[in-house]
């Protein structure tokens, strides 16, 4: 019988500030890996940070967030959430990216109860639900 979906939400913090030359590289070589294990998410980055969904079969989504978390690009690596899914939130994205701070101002205002807050503060850990939420409201905005 083939693994469950399985999603996990993380948190890191950029050891160094990424330019948009190596954001995209980051998010070009996630979209390559994930299309062959069958992971599907989404990648913020802001102020130094970054907040990601991965979704896929438990045991892909297990073995990327390993990889993902011993990635010397990043450090202080926090799940907030995991666990089983009944279907993807984030289905046509091998890896959907959204640097927050180039968004339209529209799309800021529209947020702004769940931009307050650094991706990495305490808040996110205490309201791991306010973390999808910010996931989920962000998609549209996705490259």
């Amino acid at each position: 019988m083939p693994d469950s979906l399985f999603r996990l939400i993380y948190v890191s913090q950029a050891v160094q500030a990424l330019d948009g030359r190596a954001l995209l590289e980051l998010f070009r070589e996630a979209r390559a890996n994930n299309e062959a294990d069958e992971i599907s998410g989404i990648l913020l980055y802001r102020g130094n940070a970054f907040m990601q969904a991965i979704e896929g079969p438990e045991a892909a989504v297990r073995l990327l967030f390993e990889r993902i978390a011993a990635d010397p690009r990043h450090t202080a690596v926090t799940v907030l959430a995991q666990g089983p899914i009944s279907k993807r939130e984030f289905t046509h994205w091998t890896m959907g990216f959204a640097h927050i701070d180039d968004l339209p101002p529209g799309e800021l205002t529209r947020h702004a109860h769940l931009l307050n807050e650094p991706l990495t503060s305490s808040f996110f850990q205490r309201h791991p639900q306010s973390a999808l939420a910010l996931l989920k409201a962000l998609k549209g905005s996705l490259k």
